[in-house]
């Protein structure tokens, strides 16, 4: 019964961060006020009441449109409000709460992460607001994950390195490609965006997992990417954003990178 009791909570918390996620992710790549500037309709300009905000449910019940003029909202709003508490859940389920720092810090950066796909595959950009605050963050729970609770003096120095190690390792060999791209290829190859995303990434992941997110990242990026040309999605000059790779190696990493690693290390001893 507890357990359900956790659950429960933990997916209304989803929804209510994926309604947040909603805003910024509409609001960010426009410069728009995120916290102060009240939610209205896009079209109308009307304010929406706090009773019309109440996540999936206010959707369902208005059918997807706006209260005063009709005008019909995007399904994106009800996909991320219900994959970020789907997400939350699945980290909690994955994660447990044995060490409360690796789970918020893993539910953290996967909301991260859902607001940095939906922008960058409509806008092509990664905001410097999301990743300054992965950043900060990235830190504080690396900072959290070494510290002893029961012997303050025990602070474990090789995670805070780990995560150092992570994050330039990520930043290094993503910049690199950034530069071989223009002095070979004269184009861009990946921007500065997904370079500093990789930071974050290696913040949270550590330095294995970090390496493992970035094989995995050009793995699922060349079979999507071979999926839209062939399909014709996307023609040969098209812009394709390399962050939703990222997010998705990433997010492979997280939960199953040390497993990943363990098979992959065990074939040496056949």
């Amino acid at each position: 019964m507890e357990n359900y009791i956790i659950y429960t909570f933990i997916f209304l918390l989803g929804l209510a961060i994926g309604s947040f996620l909603n805003v910024v992710i509409y609001r960010l790549p426009k410069g728009e006020e995120i916290v102060i500037k009240p939610s209205h309709c896009m079209k109308c300009g009307e304010r929406i009441k706090p009773y019309d905000l109440l996540p999936v449910i206010s959707y369902i019940i208005l059918r997807g449109k706006c209260r005063y003029c009709g005008e019909k909202f995007s399904i994106q709003y009800l996909l991320v409000e219900l994959l970020t508490a789907i997400s939350l859940v699945g980290i909690y389920f994955a994660f447990g709460w044995t060490s409360p720092a690796d789970t918020i810090a893993m539910m953290v950066l996967v909301s991260m992460f859902i607001a940095i796909f939906v922008i960058d595959v409509y806008h092509y950009i990664i905001p410097n607001e999301i990743i300054v605050f992965g950043l900060v963050s990235g830190v504080i729970f690396s900072i959290l994950k070494g510290v002893n609770f029961n012997n303050l003096s025990l602070f474990n120095w090789d995670v805070l390195k780990d995560s150092g190690l992570g994050l330039v390792v990520g930043i290094s060999v993503f910049f690199l490609i950034v530069i071989l791209g223009e002095w070979f290829m004269k184009a861009e190859a990946m921007g500065m965006g997904d370079v500093k995303l990789m930071g974050v990434v290696g913040l949270f992941l550590g330095f294995k997992l970090t390496v493992l997110s970035m094989f995995l990242a050009f793995i699922i990026g060349s079979i999507i990417s071979i999926f839209l040309l062939v399909t014709k999605i996307k023609g040969r000059r098209d812009q394709i954003p390399f962050g939703p790779f990222i997010v998705l190696g990433s997010m492979v990493a997280a939960i199953w990178g040390t497993q990943i690693l363990s098979w992959y290390f065990s074939l040496g001893r056949i």
